[in-house]
C-alpha cells in the first residue's frame, strides 16, 4: 500500500485506518503509517502524541496483550477535517491468560429517572 503525503480524500483515510488493524492483527509492523505528529488513544493509557510516543505505547501494550483481532463488520468511522476516528470492539488474548475483550460488554441499564447517564 503506498502513502500518501497530499491531501487524502475521508476514504482514503478509512483504508489507511483499515490497512492498520489489518497489520496490527497480524503481527505486522505499521508505524510506516503513522504521521510523525500523529495521536493515539488507547484505552487505559495516556495520550500518544508523536511517533515516539506511539511506539513507547505499544511496547507497553505488547508487554500485556499477546494476540488481538479486530471485529471488522462492527468499526465505525468517524471523520472530521484531516481526523479519523475508528470505533469498534476487538478480541484478543493477555499474555499468559485467557481470552481478552475489548470494551469488556457491559449490560446496558436505563438510568433511572433523575440520575445522569453512566460514564462509560
Amino acid at each position: 500500500m503506498s502513502i500518501t503525503t497530499s491531501t487524502m480524500t475521508d476514504e482514503q483515510r478509512k483504508s489507511v485506518a483499515v490497512e492498520y488493524l489489518k497489520r496490527l492483527d497480524g503481527g505486522e509492523d505499521f508505524f510506516d503509517l503513522f504521521a510523525d505528529d500523529a495521536q493515539l488513544y488507547f484505552p487505559k493509557c495516556p495520550l500518544a502524541n508523536g511517533i515516539e510516543e506511539i511506539k513507547q505505547t505499544y511496547g507497553n501494550v505488547a508487554g500485556i496483550v499477546s494476540a488481538v483481532r479486530h471485529d471488522y463488520a462492527y468499526l465505525n468511522f468517524v471523520h472530521s477535517g484531516d481526523t479519523v476516528v475508528v470505533e469498534g470492539t476487538s478480541s484478543g488474548r493477555r499474555r499468559g491468560q485467557d481470552r481478552l475483550r475489548c470494551p469488556p460488554r457491559r449490560p446496558y441499564r436505563p438510568p433511572k429517572r433523575d440520575q445522569p447517564l453512566p460514564a462509560w
